[in-house]
């Protein structure tokens, strides 16, 4: 039984494209308007939604959300989309909620993943040792942070680590006077717990025991800061009996000791640090989304159920909130598929990660995860229109590290040249034969009226190395629409793959809706597309101006053959001179000479003709050429007109006397046949320009 993996996606002339070779990632190139989305694009999403292949799509544009529910609708997925606008996520939560011997649980990873999606909005080019060591405090209050919350039993949401950082202790000598108070309400615990039942109830006895053993010596301002929300924290996570914990010793340090000890400008850098990107999270979209206190969405439903989930908050409309949503989504999913639990089935269902304008959702992780992406069957597909923006997104380095994990590339129109020569360079190059021309002709002459010409001609061969593919391809693909007929041209190269061409690429194009396109009702509106090089420095027509010439020779000299023959016939021929030897000359004689020229063009036509019926053998346009280095025909010719001149005068006799002229008529077309052998004799065909 063959593997899922071996179901074919697409059928680029000939040669399968399958899951098992879309598990090694794709990357689409092609400059706006070159039909990539409604090309390669547009066909592999059709495909996988056919197969009931359950993802995740990340929305650039408004118009992306729609374009899917149309291929959901197209394939009958329509029941199995989610919108996220429609769905919350408490990713922090969901995170912890998973077993601990999944790996769930890990404050680190939370720590990771919320670090991980700040980046997104900074410079990838760029890093500064400043910046590094405010993330290194960043990490290090939300790692206490979030230990903190767990052990006291509070959801990880992003409104409690919020709570938790603004009513940090700042003073000193507050933090010393919390350190006491929570000493005791340990010892209190330990001794009155199981009479009050709850921690709030416990807390608010331990408060009145505090006033009564403090009295009028009680500080106000203890009690104060023991109900601020960091406090509290540290009051329930001992009465839930972690005082024995690893997690809860480094937390008590950090809050009540190492913060409020910390310089005032560096406690304070900390806390902005994390407000500042904390700020765009705790509102709006977001904060509904991924503030919430639990999850209607549930990711391992994307390759169980076959769910498509659509992120719709588009970078378009929601600017950097869009790219953080995405960079939640994108990283938790990662981490999700990675561990599935069906990982070993070969009958598992593959997921898609989709992701046109891939900068967008550019996330450190990506690089990494595409290097095991294939174990997880998961169907990587991003497309951008160049190099330039996934340097933009990724850096330079970490992005030719992800190209390099991605092992299909479609190439679509494209005008950027540092893309189009990356593009040649991986493809490859081969040793290819060059042929060299040398074409020159020289005329001159004298006062005595002598004339001389000569033709020089050479040719030759040269090997060198060359690109399989010229850069200048990829700029002439066709783009769909009107001008490209409807057709997406695409040039496919997948690495180490030889196709059935027995080359390493496909040059081809996807078929677009002609009439969704371009208007048209029928695909025969379109207008032709020019092919490059069909009109280069080469001719490349089936007829030429010479071509014409000869046919008009060849009519002009058929009508006074035909007046010789009348006037024979007729009765109306009107003597000229006898000719000694030969017979009489009349004015038909001169009609029934212009036979020479007449046969002469007939030859030169059937030669043109013996052309194109080879040229149409071979599926090839005929070339404009020049004949050089020929025998010098000047006494050849003038023989021929003589020896046609006599021939044309015996042949009108023979009609007069009533004899058997076909002798005459044999004689003298073996006599032009031979001219003509005469005069191509030693000559050389070779292709010249259209100027020359």
């Amino acid at each position: 039984m063959a593997s899922v993996l071996d179901t074919e996606i697409l059928n680029l002339e000939g040669n399968a494209w399958t899951t098992r070779d879309a598990a090694t990632g794709v990357m689409v190139f092609g400059m706006t308007g070159s039909g990539k989305s409604s090309g390669p694009l547009r066909n592999i999403a059709l495909k996988f939604l056919q197969l009931g292949y359950g993802g995740i799509v990340f929305c650039a544009k408004p118009d992306e959300p729609g374009t899917w529910e149309d291929y959901a609708a197209e394939t009958g997925r329509t029941g199995d989309l989610l919108r996220l606008s429609n769905e919350t996520f408490a990713f922090l939560d969901e995170e912890f909620s998973r077993p601990r011997e999944a790996g769930g649980g890990q404050v680190e990873n939370v720590v990771n993943i919320f670090l991980e999606v700040v980046k997104i909005s900074k410079d990838k080019k760029q890093a500064g040792t400043s910046d590094e060591y405010w993330q290194n405090a960043i990490k290090q209050f939300l790692r206490n942070a979030i230990s903190l919350l767990v052990l006291a039993k509070e959801q990880v949401t992003l409104p409690n680590i919020k709570k938790t950082i603004d009513t940090a202790l700042r003073s000193n000598e507050v933090a010393e006077n919390i350190q006491k108070y929570v000493e005791g309400f340990v010892v209190f615990c330990q001794a009155e717990a199981d009479e009050y039942g709850d921690f709030r109830s416990t807390a608010q006895a331990y408060q009145k025991y505090y006033i009564e053993l403090n009295g009028d010596a009680v500080n106000h301002q203890t009690l104060e800061h023991a109900q601020q929300y960091s406090s509290l924290l540290l009051l329930q996570a001992a009465y839930h009996g972690h005082t024995e914990c690893p997690d809860y010793e480094l937390a008590w340090n950090y809050f009540l000791i190492e913060f409020p000890q910390l310089d005032e400008r560096t406690r304070s850098n900390t806390i902005s640090s994390f407000t500042v990107l904390a700020d765009s999270m705790l509102r709006g979209e977001f904060l509904r989304c991924f503030g919430a206190r639990s999850s209607s969405l549930h990711m391992e439903e994307l390759y169980r159920q076959g769910k498509i989930l659509i992120v719709d908050q588009d970078v378009k409309q929601y600017g950097l909130v869009g790219q953080m949503t995405a960079a939640i989504i994108k990283l938790c999913f990662q981490k999700m598929i990675e561990r599935r639990e069906d990982i070993t089935n070969p009958d598992a269902r593959p997921v898609f990660l989709w992701a046109d304008e891939c900068q967008f959702f550019a996330i450190d992780y990506d690089q990494k995860f595409q290097t095991t992406a294939r174990s997880s069957r998961t169907l990587t597909v991003y497309a951008t229109q160049n190099l330039g923006n996934l340097h933009d997104g990724y850096g330079k380095e970490k992005a030719a590290s992800l190209l390099g994990n991605l092992g299909t590339k479609f190439f679509c129109q494209n005008g950027d040249h540092e893309t189009n020569k990356w593009a040649a360079d991986s493809i490859g190059q081969e040793v290819i034969r060059r042929r060299s021309q040398n074409l020159g002709d020289s005329q001159s002459g004298g006062l005595k009226g002598d004339y001389s010409r000569s033709d020089n001609y050479s040719e030759g061969w040269s090997e060198q190395k060359d690109y399989k593919v010229d850069i200048v391809s990829f700029t002439t693909l066709q783009a769909g629409g009107p001008r490209g007929q409807c057709q997406v041209g695409y040039i496919f190269w997948q690495s180490g793959r030889l196709l059935k061409n027995g080359d390493v690429f496909v040059r081809s194009a996807f078929k677009q809706k002609c009439r969704k396109v371009c208007g048209a009702r029928v695909e025969r509106h379109c207008p032709a597309t020019q092919e490059a090089g069909k009109n280069g420095n080469l001719k490349t027509r089936w007829f030429y101006w010479y071509d014409y010439c000869r046919l008009a020779v060849f009519t002009v000299a058929l009508l006074p053959v035909f007046g010789g023959i009348w006037l024979i016939y007729s009765g109306n021929d009107c003597f000229i001179w006898r000719c000694p030897g030969i017979g009489i000359v009349t004015l038909a004689t001169l009609g029934v000479w212009c036979a020479a020229f007449v046969l002469e063009m007939l030859w030169a036509m059937c030669t043109v003709g013996l052309e194109l019926i080879w040229c149409a053998i071979r599926h090839k346009p005929r070339l404009k050429v020049k004949t050089i280095n020929r025998m010098p025909l000047v006494v050849f010719t003038w023989m021929y007109l003589i020896l046609s001149f006599a021939l044309a005068v015996l042949l009108q006799n023979a009609l007069y006397d009533g004899d058997n002229v076909w002798p005459f008529a044999l004689v003298w077309i073996a006599a032009s046949l031979a001219h003509r052998l005469f005069k191509t004799a030693g000559g050389r065909k070779i292709p010249v320009d259209s100027e020359t």
